[in-house]
């Protein structure tokens, strides 16, 4: 039977990994590359695959975005546009 303080860390570095709410940057050829939105269009919900993104920056990403997106592998993330290429990532399916 786990412990809780094995419960309690599980679940804290579940969280510490969870990527919604983080904040993930599209310079503008990948909005172009997408069809997403760059300047307007703050709350445009955006779907696309985590290792699609990474590929499609060609000046590849800096380790905070590494971080959130690598592990995320192929699963389809739900962003919402906040605003000059900032999305927020809302959902990971």
């Amino acid at each position: 039977m786990q412990s809780l303080i094995t419960r309690v860390a599980a679940r804290h570095i579940r969280m510490a990994a969870d990527p919604v709410g983080k904040k993930v940057y599209l310079n503008r050829d990948q909005a172009e590359y997408f069809d997403f939105p760059y300047y307007g269009g703050v709350g445009y919900k955006a779907v696309v695959a985590a290792d699609t993104i990474l590929r499609s920056n060609r000046h590849g990403y800096d380790q905070e975005h590494l971080d959130v997106l690598k592990p995320l592998g192929g699963r389809t993330v739900v962003m919402t546009h906040d605003g000059y290429g900032w999305y927020t990532i809302t959902d990971v399916i």
